[in-house]
């Protein structure tokens, strides 16, 4: 409060700028008072006080969730990536973020994206966001073969057979994978004419691989740099089944150890005839 002294007295008053109350707060920039002294015979006189508040804190932000992806098919980058939006928050200002990877393809590994908020007055804050791609199968998954991968119809499949399967695996950099995954098969017996599934294998393997569940797939076992499974046909419901109408599917899913992703699937048809 601003003091005068007169010889009859006087009484002072003040006005904002901003025209709010003297003990209203201030907002961030300069607000001036104009303070007056009045004495009992209408003098008075004025001055100026400059109220000056400067916006020092720094916003906060909390950057959006590490991304885990797997690379597109065919190639060894992870196209259209949604980052997400970071949450952020301010004392007195609008804050505004960016993040320093601006575009939506990355590349296999870990890639590090900072996020910066920035108030209008300059103060900022960052985070970091982690994108970790892992490579898909590509292209496919090479050299999956049962002995009757591509051959005619009238391939026999009788029940009490074992039909090894061989699965060679390769990054998207045509690099071969002998670790770090698991690989899975399923094997389901399909009526052609509905689609519809007539019989859940249960994957038994004679000698080579790991036997399935009802509740889960059998497991290929890496030999001589591929993945191998000997199916025992012996649970198959159907002692010979009819090329046409029914048949045979395995299908091998390939699944990244450390993030649990799957990097890639294949699907053969064991097709057989009546003879």
């Amino acid at each position: 409060t601003a003091t005068a002294t007169d010889n009859c007295g006087a009484i002072v008053s003040g006005v904002r700028s901003d025209n709010a109350a003297l003990n209203a707060p201030y907002p961030k920039g300069v607000t001036t008072i104009t303070w007056t002294a009045t004495d009992a015979a209408n003098n008075s006189v004025s001055c100026v006080q400059t109220i000056t508040v400067n916006d020092t804190e720094n916003p906060v932000i909390t950057c959006p969730a590490n991304k885990v992806l797997v690379s597109d098919s065919g190639s060894c980058n992870a196209t259209g990536v949604n980052l997400g939006t970071p949450i952020i928050s301010d004392n007195c200002d609008g804050a505004t973020s960016a993040n320093d990877h601006p575009s939506t393809t990355y590349p296999v590994g870990v890639t590090t994206v900072t996020w910066t908020v920035t108030d209008a007055s300059g103060n900022t804050a960052t985070c970091t966001q982690t994108v970790t791609v892992v490579s898909s199968i590509s292209p496919g998954l090479s050299g999956f073969r049962p002995p009757l991968a591509g051959q005619p119809v009238g391939n026999k499949l009788r029940r009490g057979q074992v039909i090894p399967h061989k699965l060679a695996l390769a990054n998207c950099a045509g690099q071969t994978i002998t670790s770090g995954v698991t690989v899975y098969l399923n094997v389901q017996g399909i009526d052609s004419v509905t689609g519809s599934v007539f019989q859940d294998v249960l994957e038994d393997a004679q000698g080579v691989g790991t036997d399935g569940t009802g509740s889960s797939d059998g497991i290929m076992r890496l030999t001589d740099s591929q993945y191998h499974f000997n199916l025992d046909t012996g649970n198959f419901s159907d002692a010979n089944t009819l090329a046409g109408t029914r048949f045979y599917r395995s299908t091998a899913t390939v699944v990244d150890n450390a993030t649990l992703l799957v990097l890639g699937t294949i699907t053969i048809n064991l097709e057989t005839s009546a003879k």
